[in-house]
Parts: C-alpha cells; structure tokens; sequence
C-alpha cells in the first residue's frame, strides 16, 4: 500500500507545477484591468504563454499519472507528441527517436507510461538542455539523458530503486517514486546508470 505521504507529497508536487502559470494567467487578467485597452496585447500574450504552459504540463500529467493513459489507444506517437509539447515550453531540450518504430512486442501493460515517466526523469536530468533519446534494446527500452552538463539528483536512484524512506521524501523526488510504484505495479523494472559518456540511461525492462 502507498504510503499517505507519497500522496501527499505528490499533490504538492502537482500544484508546484501548476501554480506558476495558473498565477501568471491571473496577473494577466489583473493587468489588462489595470491597464486597459492599451495592454491588451501584452496581457493577451502573457495570457495565452501562461494557459500553454498549464495545458501542456496538465495533459502530461494525465497521460503520465491519470488512469485512462492504461489503454491500448496510448501509443508510442502519443507520448512523442505529449513530450514534444512539454520541451518546447522552453526550448532547451531535443528529442531523437522514431515514434513509428515499436519499442516493444506488448505495449498494452503501462509501458507506455513507465516510458514516458523515464523521459520526464531524464529531462530534469538536463537543466541546461540536451537530448532524450529512446530505443529499443535487446527486449528492454533505453531512455537517454544526453549533455555535456546533464546531472542526476542522488536521491533519485535508491528511489527509483524502491528504497523509499517515508521521512525524507520531498515533492522533488516523489516522480520517481510514483514511477517505481508503476514499474511495480505493471510488472516492469527499471535500471537507471547514473553517469555513462556524459549521459544518464534508463534501462526499462
């Protein structure tokens, strides 16, 4: 059974992500009636980079963490378009792999979601940009974390390990243990090589 605290910590997680452009959409609106007619413009734009960014980040989280991500109709080009959206909110990081190409014999059992949960790991791997790269290797999925700078938090690896510890769990590292719970629950495992040719890979198997 999943500890309260996970659920707990996850929700603050959430909300973390959401707050910044939920807020700014709200600034938005506050300006333009401070303002008036003549910062329609900027307040419209301000608006609408806001709403992106929230829309964006929500449909990750729904096709990552929501229930109905278990269907069959979740397929790999859903998770290439759901990640292409989620980099280019700033533009730092690049995608290489063919979405076309099956990773997998049987898609059908939550890999698709343990996958992408790698792929978010690896983006915050890479704070400074880089690549995420995905393929298809002896039976197993390799998720890429690649740059010169890309760096990994130490307490993701015996998290994603399943060495959770309850009291020092924080909402910057409960992604990982919700993906480990994944892995767990759909009958997956996931080796994680921390630091490899300036790359961290994610070996799902």
């Amino acid at each position: 059974m999943i500890n309260a605290k996970i659920l707990e910590l996850f929700a603050s997680r959430i909300c973390h992500d959401l707050i910044s452009p939920i807020g700014a959409i709200n600034n938005g609106l506050e300006f333009m009636r401070e303002m008036g007619a003549d910062a329609a413009d900027d307040a419209v734009d301000l608006i609408a980079h806001s709403a992106n960014q929230a829309t964006t980040k929500l449909e990750t989280f729904r096709a990552l963490y929501g229930a109905g991500s278990t269907r069959q109709d979740l397929s790999q080009k859903d998770i290439y378009e759901t990640f292409s959206k989620l980099i280019a909110l700033d533009g730092k990081v690049t995608q290489e792999w063919d979405p076309m190409t099956p990773l997998h014999d049987d898609p059908s059992r939550g890999l698709m979601k343990v996958v992408l949960g790698a792929m978010v790991l690896a983006l915050d791997c890479l704070p400074r940009g880089g690549t995420v790269s995905v393929k298809a290797e002896n039976g197993a999925v390799i998720v890429s974390a690649e740059s010169e700078n890309c760096q990994m938090r130490d307490d993701f690896v015996p998290v994603l390990k399943g060495d959770i510890n309850f009291e020092t769990l924080e909402p910057k590292t409960v992604p990982a243990a919700i993906i480990y719970y994944f892995c767990e629950h759909y009958g997956f495992s996931m080796d994680i090589d921390p630091s490899q040719n300036n790359s961290i890979i994610f070996k799902v198997r």
